[in-house]
């Protein structure tokens, strides 16, 4: 490659990197022109594409040669390509750091030199700092010929001892930065006081020459400093498995920070010895000397902190930095919310004076529960604490059900089904905040281990189960997804079961293997599902709910038996709770009932819980564990209101439509004077479809469905309005006069039909009951369905171009969700159409241009090219709307000139609260007690 073009790549690198990211894109495809070579080449440079054969590019000075500088080092002046020397900052055994000036850009640089050759542990730093973006990691501008241009940072290494709250300060940064690396793969392996600098904004972690991928495939120069058995690093700051010569992970890395934040503390390091020896057995071997007897008065939180990252065990050590940042946020927020002052370790004391009074609270609790039954004079009643846990942003109005671990301490909740990418979160009752589980993407229905120590959750085909503290979720059999999902259950015996949304409990042992059903459907009395199964203190026995027939409600079974006894005719999910409670939904009402588990009888007479519990499809959402924490999404949590707003290209709001409801969905009709709108019902969280007039603003009823309605489409006349309803047990497709009537029944089938599109031509394209198969229904006598497209992923939203030629749809096959446009019906052709993440595409009447919603709720346009292949654009981002995106789902409308839209815009904040109650039943108790003694 010629100077000339180096050049030219590098010009237009620097030029695209100064620009936002969605302005990159038109930049390079103006300035490039028809050069795709170019193109190619500066997008690798800016993505770091490793398959693109492209270094950052250098201009080279003639007469210097590539094996090095000069024995003395490069004198002032000299010329390194556009870099001129200033003078030398620093010398190593590797290379040198000089000072410099870049004369293109008029701006001082910091450029780091090999001695001898470019060797691997260069390249190695300048691919490792080539892939970070961070405000505390050094930035690389430039790669020549032997040398590294990176930021030139005026700073000293960090030392201690320093005040706690500077030290906080101070470790929260470097924490953030070590995170950013984990999360792009990088390993630093050489964290230590020489190689963070602190400066008048922060500090800046720099020196990653002993960088490892653990994500990234690297090369023989990385195979070749990763020898079994060899030691690489800094001994002070070196992890227990580094000095034994194991691989180093990001728990390595952590090891290290709490080896720095403890200098930072005190002023001396953990560990100390006289020889190179002493040092590594007291790394091994020795204790650290506590913090509190170093420095009294430290927060407790501190000193516990900094012990755990500081464990020999890695397995026992923070599993991620992203855990120790959350902690040091805390403490530096004074353990409140977000946007309150930072505390002063006075305030630290005072938490944990409070601390310690909230937990005298609950022994005393713990202790009234545990002797209850034993004659005592009259105490002062009990109650229960309630607090509430904020959910993440981008809930979008459905959650599976939370679940409580066994010993009380944590609970587990997901985002459910229809967000872009759903995760597990936890939240353990001693820390401030909950935290996404690592790897748990696409995840729902969560339930633990009865040690509480092992969460179990089912994603796509798998049932999965992860370590409560971190770690890589293993997957313990493929479930029956053609089936559904309805909830798990873990025995302290090893059985696990789970239960399904159109067939039996399923048994499976909890080292893996294949599942089996643990109990047949009765058919003689038409049941038609199993789900919510619910193991009692036995870990033999276990609740479920039994859907369909003559008798649906709650039965008992066993893992040893074909035996079932029905013991409520309510329909709802149930908990065992101690000294024996049975726990269920009745409407919106959270009941309670005595129930003896030895016997399996209920006795007495139910009593209300919690009043505004959400429900739906039959199910209450709730959680609690044996010893009474009880978890649950409040009413209100998943009835978020939404409003029609109209809004043009400029993101002009022009004004909505009508008031705020629980829209769960919208689509035009052809005329665009009316909106089918899928609407929860508020109290019994069932779902029907109105009719929005656009012009007056009066939302009317078209359903009264004795099922559950999802998505609703219209006819291309806009006489009738397609739509799916579980009625029959099961979801099939139905249609209906817009202008009311009887409806009829279009497809039925065992197996859930969704509708996708009503075509031109009176066939219907649907989706299976899994979301993973497009099928088409031609109606008429002995209708047919054809399968057009069917894979392992979830799919949703086709729709066809107005040429009937080409279809518009998104899947997660990926690992997230992306549009992607292909031929119709035969499905091929395909291309993706979306950058980083989207869903719901929709066409303009024209076909010239497609719209589609990012995974942050951006609303971007694609211009498509026609013809007998048509061309995509780049996206466009026209304007950010307030849409908390859900994946599957119809949450925006565009005119047919598409010069407006209607967005379905939140009414509410982000976060949607869950209820946590501690030791709710001592005030059932103590009501008891008071009615028991009442005249």
């Amino acid at each position: 490659m010629t100077p000339e073009r180096l050049r030219q790549i590098e010009e237009l690198y620097h030029a695209a990197c100064e620009r936002p990211g969605k302005e990159r894109e038109a930049f390079l495809t103006d300035a490039c022109g028809s050069d795709e070579e170019l193109r190619q080449r500066v997008q690798a440079l800016l993505t770091h594409d490793s398959t693109v054969p492209v270094q950052i590019p250098v201009v080279e000075e003639a007469g210097h040669p590539l094996s090095g500088p000069p024995s003395g080092g490069w004198p002032p002046g000299t010329m390194l390509g556009a870099y001129q020397i200033r003078g030398r900052l620093g010398e190593g055994g590797m290379g040198d750091v000089y000072k410099a000036n870049d004369t293109r850009l008029g701006r001082e640089v910091a450029i780091k030199t090999a001695k001898q050759e470019f060797s691997g542990r260069f390249q190695r730093e300048a691919r490792a700092i080539s892939s970070l973006n961070h405000p505390n990691i050094c930035t690389l501008y430039d790669v020549g010929p032997d040398y590294l241009v990176m930021e030139l940072i005026e700073g000293k290494p960090i030392a201690g001892p320093l005040p706690v709250d500077e030290a906080v300060r101070l470790a929260t940064q470097i924490a953030s930065a070590v995170r950013h690396a984990h999360q792009h793969g990088v390993i630093h392996r050489d964290l230590k006081p020489g190689n963070i600098l602190v400066t008048k904004a922060g500090v800046k972690v720099l020196d990653f020459g002993l960088a490892k991928f653990d994500r990234l495939r690297e090369n023989a120069p990385e195979a070749t400093l990763t020898e079994k058995g060899m030691i690489l690093g800094t001994l002070r700051y070196m992890a227990p498995e580094q000095l034994k010569g194991l691989e180093a992970g990001q728990r390595s890395d952590i090891f290290a920070f709490g080896v720095v934040f403890y200098e930072l503390l005190t002023g001396r390091p953990p560990f100390e010895g006289q020889s190179q020896a002493d040092l590594i057995a007291s790394v091994l071997t020795s204790d650290v000397v506590p913090l509190a007897s170093l420095l009294p008065g430290i927060p407790m939180q501190l000193d516990h902190l900094v012990r755990t990252c500081l464990v020999k065990d890695p397995g026992e050590r923070y599993q991620a930095m992203h855990d120790v940042l959350l902690e040091l946020q805390w403490m530096a927020a004074g353990g409140s919310q977000p946007g309150e002052v930072r505390a002063t370790t006075k305030s630290w004391r005072r938490r944990e004076i409070l601390a310690w009074c909230a937990a005298a609270s609950m022994a005393a609790a713990v202790g009234f529960l545990y002797f209850r039954q034993t004659p005592t004079p009259p105490q002062a009643p009990h109650f229960p604490v309630r607090f509430e846990q904020p959910a993440p942003p981008s809930t979008f109005l459905w959650s599976d059900m939370p679940a409580v671990s066994p010993d009380g301490r944590s609970f587990a909740y997901s985002l459910g089904r229809f967000g872009p990418s759903p995760k597990l979160w936890l939240r353990r009752l001693d820390r401030p905040q909950a935290a996404a589980l690592t790897g748990s993407e696409n995840a729902g229905d969560p339930f633990w281990s009865p040690d509480s120590r092992f969460i179990a959750y089912f994603f796509r085909d798998q049932l999965v189960t992860v370590d409560a503290t971190g770690g890589t979720p293993q997957s313990l059999c493929p479930i029956p997804i053609s089936e559904g999902l309805s909830g798990g259950t873990w025995s302290p015996h090893g059985v696990i079961l789970y239960g399904t949304m159109r067939g039996p409990i399923y048994r499976v042992q909890a080292t893996g293997g294949e599942s089996k059903p643990v109990l047949a459907l009765d058919r003689a009395r038409g049941e038609t599902r199993q789900a919510w199964p619910h193991f009692l203190p036995d870990g033999r026995r276990f609740l479920y709910t039994s859907f369909g027939g003559e008798r649906p409600g709650i039965y008992l079974g066993s893992i040893d038996s074909r035996e079932t006894t029905r013991i409520l005719d309510h329909v709802s999910n149930a908990n065992w709770v101690s000294p024996g409670l049975l726990l269920f939904g009745r409407g919106t009402a959270l009941m309670a009932q005595p129930f003896d588990a030895g016997t399996g009888k209920l006795s007495g007479t139910p009593f209300r819980v919690a009043d505004q519990v959400a429900n739906g499809q039959q199910k209450t959402m709730f959680s609690s564990s044996p010893n009474g924490t009880l978890v649950y999404w409040p009413l209100s949590s998943t009835s978020a209101e939404v409003l029609p707003t109209w809004y043009d290209r400029n993101g002009n709001r022009l004004g909505s439509v009508g008031s705020p409801h629980s829209y769960r969905q919208a689509t035009f009709s052809p005329n665009e004077k009316f909106l089918a709108a899928h609407v929860l019902d508020p109290q019994d969280r069932k779902a029907d479809v109105w009719l929005l007039d656009l012009t007056s603003g009066i939302l009317s009823r078209l359903t009264s469905d004795s099922g559950d309605i999802d998505t609703a489409i219209w006819s291309p006349d806009g006489r009738e309005i397609l739509f799916s309803s579980n009625r029959s047990g099961v979801m099939q497709l139905y249609s209906k006069p817009a202008g009311g009537g009887e409806d009829r029944l279009v497809y039925g089938s065992t197996e859930p039909a969704y509708p996708g599109e009503w075509l031109r031509d009176g066939s219907f394209l649907f989706l299976n009951g899994n979301g993973r198969s497009f099928l088409l229904l031609h109606p008429g006598n002995g209708a047919k369905v054809e399968t057009l497209l069917k894979t392992d992923y979830n799919k949703d939203g086709p729709h066809v171009s107005p040429d009937g030629n080409w279809v518009v749809y998104n899947t997660d096959e990926s690992g997230r969700w992306e549009v992607y446009l292909a031929t119709f019906p035969a499905f091929t052709g395909r291309r993706q159409i979306s950058a980083n993440g989207g869903v719901q595409g929709v066409w303009r009447k024209d076909g010239r241009e497609l719209f589609y919603l990012s995974l942050e709720g951006e609303l971007l346009s694609v211009p498509i090219k026609p013809g007998l292949s048509p061309e995509p654009g780049v996206p466009k981002v026209l304007f950010r709307t307030r849409i908390p995106v859900a994946a599957q789902l119809d949450q925006f409308a565009a005119t047919a000139d598409g010069h407006r839209f209607l967005v379905l815009e939140s009414q509410e904040g982000a976060s949607r609260p869950l209820t946590v109650v501690v030791d709710w039943q001592a005030e059932m108790m103590t009501k008891s007690v008071a009615n028991r003694s009442a005249p």
